[in-house]
């Protein structure tokens, strides 16, 4: 796909800003009528805002210039709780949740790649000021494990909804988690993470790879990846080694690349909120951001929430087990777990290939008749 030029980019933002100018009044008429009904007929928002004060608790939440934080305000707002949202200085000010009327106060943060310490030292000093009941992040996954290790050093009263950082690792990094599903034997494409050629020459050419021939997609890993993603077929070793020349991969320590078997069918994602291991709310949905939309092919939903439901249990079942060997209690699974699946009709099967241990955008499809999740989340 073609990508516009600079030209090209600039001439549609300069029209953006004139067209939103030329509109404006037309729209300031239409906030303006939605405002002065809402106040003269009494909006039922504002009744449903108060209908609990009595259980009231004070909710925390990060990342508040993602819309996924706002719908999440918004559903914990009208269940009748107090809700506070924090964010990073760099993006205080270019986010819309702060006009939100969900929002009790709009707290700023030291930025977190700048000042880590002092973004640890300030989201604790908020929960202690504003004595919150239980803290969500709502941040990218980088950014939870931090929130991760702030949400374990809280006071015991305050309870948070995020896994521990270890976990998160395991389940965010694409290489830790592909290893995580082999340990707890689920079902899952043939993956590898490497870091140079000789080594993904070894797994592409194994005794089980040479004989099936099968299809690789190879992926740089990480967030910020450096070199393309490609697809091939790993016939013999000269056609491998051609195929990584042609397309100019060079895999080095510094720039690993995961190796994983291409599996055909439809991609789409889930959404799960998960209590003291127990599956609370899931939805499924194709496509990602303002595209998504709710997955319709009902045998894919169940056999997505077949396997998410079993990870879950072999995985809890697998840390009860470490932790009895220390003479511990092994901890209840909570959290955002959100996976990519490829779908593989012929077959009938899932394919777990991506975990985001985050809140995502389809949080959305929760938001309007999933009120049961929202109430057993707030400790009581």
């Amino acid at each position: 796909m073609l990508r516009p030029t600079w030209l090209q980019s600039a001439f549609c933002a300069v029209l953006l800003v004139f067209l939103s100018a030329a509109i404006a009044p037309y729209t300031f008429a239409i906030v303006l009528f939605t405002i002065t009904q809402k106040h003269l007929l009494g909006g039922s928002s504002s009744k449903n805002y108060n209908a609990k004060q009595s259980a009231r608790k004070t909710i925390l939440l990060t990342g508040a210039r993602g819309t996924k934080c706002l719908e999440l305000a918004r559903a914990f707002r009208i269940a009748g709780h107090r809700v506070i949202v924090a964010e990073e200085s760099a993006w205080f000010a270019l986010n819309p949740t702060q006009f939100s009327r969900a929002i009790a106060k709009y707290r700023v943060l030291p930025n977190r790649s700048s000042f880590p310490d002092g973004y640890n030292e300030t989201l604790k000093r908020i929960c202690k000021e504003e004595q919150v009941d239980l803290f969500i992040p709502c941040s990218s996954a980088e950014s939870t494990v931090q929130d991760a290790e702030v949400a374990a050093g809280l006071d015991g009263k305050m309870k948070s909804f995020v896994q521990p950082p270890k976990q998160i690792v395991r389940l965010a990094e694409k290489d830790e988690f592909m290893k995580l599903c082999a340990e707890l034997s689920m079902l899952m494409p043939r993956s590898r993470l490497v870091s140079s050629m000789e080594e993904a020459i070894q797994f592409l050419h194994s005794d089980t790879s040479t004989s099936e021939h099968l299809r690789y997609i190879a992926i740089p890993r990480g967030d910020n990846p450096t070199g393309p993603t490609i697809d091939f077929r790993a016939s013999t070793v000269k056609a491998s080694r051609a195929h990584f020349a042609k397309n100019d991969i060079s895999i080095t320590p510094q720039n690993p690349y995961q190796l994983q078997e291409y599996v055909h069918g439809k991609k789409f994602s889930t959404y799960a909120i998960v209590v003291e291991g127990k599956l609370k709310a899931f939805v499924c949905y194709e496509g990602s951001g303002l595209t998504c939309k709710v997955a319709k092919n009902g045998n894919a939903v169940e056999l997505a929430e077949h396997w998410t439901t079993s990870f879950l249990t072999r995985w809890e079942d697998r840390l009860a087990l470490l932790a009895k060997d220390r003479d511990e209690v092994g901890p209840k699974l909570g959290g955002h777990f959100c996976f990519d699946f490829i779908h593989d009709e012929d077959k009938g099967v899932v394919h777990p290939i991506k975990c985001k241990p985050v809140s995502v955008l389809s949080v959305y499809y929760l938001y309007s008749d999933a009120e049961l999740p929202w109430r057993e989340l707030v400790p009581l």
